[in-house]
């Protein structure tokens, strides 16, 4: 009989979250490589309980609350080791933190002023504590006094216009955390969420939401959920609750104010980034419909909402696929006599775009949603039809025969003609990847029409389909990897992917996949764990299921 082993005794050392998570903890300073892996901050319990006394002592009475927060037990406890700099000011006497040194020294984290080549190539510009970003991200997401003073805001003289001088909400049960959402929010996520290489000066992400952000503490815990869920913050879903809760009380006010805009935003992206249940995702998108409608009838509408309206479109486009379920939450924005006009236009009253989700394919979005609108066609002519081979009805086809012929016509604007700042990008390949990625999509909006059309009367063996994948894979295999670009590329990746039956075509959905797993959204793997899914049924039984297999609960928004 073998000796029994003896036990080993519970190790009862280490940082606050290996022991939260029970792991065992390598006790490296300041950051053990637990917590450096999976993106936590790591505390050490003697940091913490002197931090504490000298929070106690600091705030022996608490402040009020303001209405629209919550009580201070009601809110997500989340910790932050503040580096010296930060105690420093603390120590100064300044109560409201110096949020502008927060942002500087994110973007100079970020990106390195003058990065040698070879930091270039190995993608060596980033803090150590993140997943490093593509060389275009570290060149253009810095961040200086001369953009902060450019950015549009009213405050005092003296100071960055779009940071206000007091934030009130800053000495009311302000997260520990804040700097490091703050931090991760401008460094790692606003670069992931734009589709062109755009400075943060020109970031809609920052000159639009943020300032909203800093002067609403409702918005600013919207962008900490999303800064949460993107870093792997164990809290992330508490903070998510925080501002569902909150938000519900916001709303019954009787003005809608862009706080609750940039708040609705951020939970459609934080629940693109968690990837957990496409039904969350409609609803956000027709609540954010019905806010936009709103605040246009009552003369409130701004570039903030042309903005909401872009992200709207995108993610409706994107959550379809090949089904129309969140066509819906455009049902109470039409502007038309008609109701039927699915253009910009008639959406948005006429306001500017920014371009920054979709490039050059943002005009391809009219033509997509008139195919998802079919799918009302579809369900009337197989209401009394069980075979699902049949073909489709006359006026189907007419309609998906018309609609076709606008998309292979579309071209991409020529670079003198295009809305996007390329000036501002300020690198000749940019407009050239653009371009290709708008003629990918402009294959995916094709073969998504012959899905919705002829359904499963047709295979990816048709010469239509095997065409557009043939030309598409071309462009996909020339644009290069790890660049922003690949930010827009979910959606094309599904419908095409999905139709590629041979082997080359395959390993490059395959490596463009594994290339954008920089962008740190769960969609990326799960879009290419979908398309794996559909190859292996039409592999082993000839079957192509991409329309079934797109209903399943775990396969949420596509976004990038």
């Amino acid at each position: 009989m073998p000796a029994s082993r003896t036990p080993r005794k519970r190790v009862t050392t280490g940082c606050l979250p290996c022991r939260r998570r029970k792991k065992k903890c390598g006790e490296e300073k300041p950051n053990c490589r637990n917590c450096h892996r999976n993106f936590l901050t790591c505390e050490w319990p003697e940091h913490v309980t002197a931090q504490r006394g000298e929070r106690a002592a600091q705030h022996a009475a608490p402040p009020s609350v303001d209405a629209d927060n919550t009580s201070p037990a009601s809110q997500p406890q989340v910790t932050l080791s503040r580096s010296s700099k930060q105690q420093e000011s603390l120590d100064t006497g300044d109560d409201a933190l110096n949020i502008q040194d927060v942002i500087l020294a994110a973007a100079s984290r970020c990106s390195p002023p003058c990065p040698s080549p070879a930091q270039t190539a190995s993608f060596q510009g980033a803090s150590p504590e993140y997943p490093p970003l593509p060389p275009a991200c570290l060149q253009a997401s810095q961040l200086s006094p001369a953009s902060l003073d450019a950015l549009p805001s009213a405050s005092a003289p003296g100071r960055p216009r779009w940071i206000p001088r007091q934030l009130n909400f800053l000495q009311v049960d302000w997260p520990p955390s804040a700097n490091q959402f703050l931090d991760y929010y401008l460094s790692m996520t606003v670069p992931r969420l734009v589709v062109y290489p755009c400075p943060s000066s020109e970031n809609p992400f920052v000159n639009l939401l943020l300032p909203v952000a800093l002067s609403h503490r409702l918005a600013l815990d919207a962008v900490f959920a999303l800064a949460a869920a993107q870093s792997l913050d164990p809290q992330s879903r508490n903070l998510y609750g925080s501002v569902l809760s909150r938000l519900r009380i916001a709303l019954q006010a009787e003005s809608i104010g862009s706080e609750i805009v940039v708040a609705t935003l951020m939970l459609i992206f934080f629940e693109t980034a968690e990837g957990h249940s496409q039904s969350h995702v409609v609803q956000h998108l027709s609540g954010l419909a019905k806010l936009l409608k709103h605040r246009r009838d009552v003369g409130r509408h701004s570039k903030l909402d042309g903005f909401a309206m872009e992200v709207l479109l995108y993610h409706v486009v994107t959550a379809c696929v090949a089904d129309n379920t969140a066509l819906g939450a455009l049902e109470t924005i039409i502007l038309s006599a008609s109701g039927q006009s699915l253009t910009w236009g008639a959406l948005t009253g006429g306001l500017p775009r920014t371009h920054c989700l979709s490039g050059l394919a943002s005009d391809l979005f009219e033509l997509i949603l008139e195919t998802m609108s079919l799918n009302q066609l579809c369900s009337i002519s197989e209401t009394d039809i069980t075979d699902e081979l049949a073909p489709p009805s006359e006026e189907l086809l007419v309609a998906g025969l018309c609609l076709s012929t606008k998309i292979n016509s579309w071209m991409p604007p020529p670079a003198e003609m295009s809305e996007i700042p390329l000036h501002i990008v300020g690198q000749e390949d940019v407009y050239h990847q653009l371009f290709d990625t708008a003629l990918i999509w402009k294959q995916a909006a094709f073969v998504n029409l012959l899905l919705t059309v002829f359904r499963r009367g047709i295979s990816p063996a048709d010469c239509r389909i095997s065409n557009a994948i043939e030309d598409a894979m071309i462009l996909l295999d020339r644009l290069p990897c790890q660049i922003t670009i690949e930010t827009c590329l979910n959606w094309p990746l599904v419908i095409l992917g999905s139709c590629a039956t041979g082997e080359d075509h395959r390993n490059t959905v395959l490596k463009r996949g594994r290339s954008m797993g920089w962008l740190k959204f769960r969609n990326v793997s799960m879009a290419i764990d979908l398309v794996r899914r559909v190859w292996q049924d039409l592999d082993s039984t000839d079957e192509f299921r991409l329309l079934d297999l797109v209903h399943l609960p775990s396969f949420s928004v596509v976004l990038s």
